[in-house]
Order: structure tokens, then C-alpha cells, then sequence
């Protein structure tokens, strides 16, 4: 599965519904699932927390110009008929623009990638078919745990169905 990087302040937006779009320089796949996910520490220096998987339904192209007054202007103001501040987990179109007044300069534009997403669903995963809960091979460490320890694997987690929980950040020991 692919993973993408989720800033952590938008973690509980995803998870609750309110962003389900994103902007980004480059467009993902559509009806792939992807998993987003937070660093736990400085980025590619920690682990990988996943937050959630995803399945980008539609991508729409998106320019952004950062005017020489200091305005932020978006081409789509509006998506499935909202503000869309309001679809990428913003409170007001305030924070939106100050947002991406840091990654536009100042008299220049950008052609970005507007995703509309949609949490993916288990049995997409994988995660409702009986052989992937029940018919799991039994987890072989490839280093030794300290103690009597066993690693605790947990069947709704993508990341300890992909890799084994005791590489799963969340579930290792």
C-alpha cells in the first residue's frame, strides 16, 4: 500500500470526516488505497504512525497565486458546494490562505492537484476477509524481544498485516 505524509493537525479531520480533500504538487492514484500517516518525531529520522487509509476518488487541477498585496487566491473556491477551506479541515478561509501564503511566494502562482478523498473501507483492506484475520501465519521476529515478551499483533491494523507487529509503530514491543 501506498503511504502519504498527513500533517498532524489534520489528523482528527480526516478521522472524523470534515477534510476530505488535499492539495498537493503532485496528483495520487484514484481507487488505490493509500495510507496517510504522521511522523512520530522529526521527519524521515522516526517512525511512521498510520492514521488512516484512504482512496482518492477524483483529482482536479487547482492553481494558487500568492498576490503582491499578500493575498492568497484559489481557482476553486468552492467543492461538492462548500468553501474549500472548509473541505481541507480548515476553520476559515483565514488559516487557508496564511496556510499556503508559506508555500507560495509571494507574486507567483502554483498548478497544484485538488484530491477528493474517501476513508477506505475494510473489506478493500483486505481486513473483513475471513483468511486475513484467521489465517494469519504466526509472527516470526527477526530480532530477538527482550524478556518473555510476544509481539501483539492486531488484526484491524493494515500496518500489522503488512509488515508484522514488531515493526507496526503503534504495536510493537
Amino acid at each position: 500500500m501506498l503511504k502519504r505524509p498527513l500533517n498532524p493537525r489534520f489528523t482528527q479531520a480526516v478521522l472524523d470526516g470534515r477534510k476530505y480533500t488535499t492539495i498537493r504538487s503532485k496528483p495520487w492514484p484514484c481507487w488505490k488505497p493509500l495510507m496517510l500517516y504522521n511522523w512520530s518525531g522529526a521527519a524521515y529520522r522516526s517512525p511512521q504512525i498510520d492514521v488512516a487509509a484512504i482512496e482518492v476518488e477524483e483529482v482536479l487541477d487547482l492553481q494558487v497565486a500568492h498576490d503582491p498585496d499578500g493575498g492568497v487566491v484559489f481557482s476553486r473556491a468552492h467543492i461538492d458546494g462548500k468553501p474549500i477551506h472548509e473541505s481541507e479541515g480548515f476553520e476559515d478561509a483565514g488559516q487557508m490562505q496564511e496556510w499556503f501564503a508559506k508555500k507560495v511566494r509571494v507574486g507567483k502562482s502554483a498548478s497544484l492537484y485538488l484530491m477528493r478523498f474517501r476513508l477506505a473501507k475494510a473489506d478493500i483492506l483486505g481486513l473483513n476477509a475471513p483468511s486475513a484475520v484467521t489465517n494469519l501465519p504466526a509472527p516470526q521476529p527477526t530480532k530477538p524481544l527482550p524478556g518473555n515478551f510476544e509481539p501483539m499483533q492486531d488484526p484491524a491494523c493494515a500496518q500489522c498485516l503488512s509488515s508484522g507487529p514488531d515493526y507496526c509503530p503503534i504495536h510493537a514491543v
